[in-house]
Parts: structure tokens; C-alpha cells; sequence
């Protein structure tokens, strides 16, 4: 079930064509038109895309400075928001690594899991019939 939605969620997004494809160009070409950072400078798209984007003012303007007060990647080495920034992003990336190991396998992994058991039973069920074997041979020749 995973994998035929996989499969379908792939398919249907030009992001994963072929590149030079040309529905993949398609759409590279629609999302760069799309982003202003992506404009050619002194274009006004980018123009006004940087009039409003605080950490695209000169460093010494009030946005640049009242952005950077406000964004804890951006404080001094060792200051209490720059740790508590790591700690939370470390504490976000232990919780999502938590969440997918609750989740269930994708069938896939389920049935390689239980292949490997079947697989591993019936090793073990030979090397009994062998050791049998053998003893049964050693029984007849006494």
C-alpha cells in the first residue's frame, strides 16, 4: 500500500521527472518565475522582495537588527537563546526520530522480516534433521 502510494505521489510530481524533461523544465521554470530570490537583480519582483525581507536590509538598519534579535540562530556563541535554539532543535529531531520508529513498518520491511524468520526456522529445522541424521548413521554402524 505504501509503495503503490509511493509510486503515485512520484509520478504525479514533476519534481521527480527526468531533468530536461520537459514537464521537469516546466516546472523548474514556473517555480524559479514564482521566487522572487530567484529574480535577476535589480528586477522588481526582487526589488520589492527585499523591501520586505528583514534579514535583506543593510546590517546596521533597525529590521535587520530588530530581525536578528528575534531569530536565535543569529545570537552570539554561547548565549542562553543560542542554546536553548540547539537544545530545541535537538530535543524536535529526538521526538521525529521517536515518532517514525513508533510507526508501523511498510509492508515491504514486514514481509523481508518475516521471509528472515522463515527463512532462519527452516536453517534451523535442517541442521536438526542433519544432526539426527547423523546420529541415526552412527547408531547403524555400531
Amino acid at each position: 500500500m505504501y509503495e503503490a502510494w509511493l509510486k503515485t505521489t512520484i509520478e504525479a510530481n514533476p519534481a521527480c521527472k527526468p531533468k530536461g524533461s520537459e514537464e521537469y523544465e516546466a516546472w523548474l521554470k514556473a517555480s524559479i518565475e514564482a521566487n522572487p530570490a530567484c529574480q535577476p537583480e535589480g528586477s522588481e519582483k526582487k526589488k520589492a522582495w527585499r523591501d520586505v525581507t528583514p534579514q535583506c536590509q543593510p546590517e546596521e538598519s533597525e529590521e535587520y537588527e530588530a530581525w536578528r534579535h528575534v531569530t536565535p540562530q543569529r545570537q552570539p556563541e554561547g548565549s542562553e537563546e543560542k542554546e536553548a535554539w540547539r537544545k530545541a532543535v535537538l530535543e524536535g529531531s529526538k521526538t521525529k526520530l521517536a515518532k517514525r520508529m513508533a510507526e508501523p513498518l511498510p509492508d515491504t520491511v514486514v514481509a523481508a522480516k518475516h521471509a528472515e524468520a522463515k527463512r532462519m526456522a527452516a536453517k534451523e529445522s535442517a541442521a536438526t534433521v542433519i544432526e539426527e541424521n547423523k546420529s541415526a548413521q552412527a547408531d547403524l554402524k555400531c
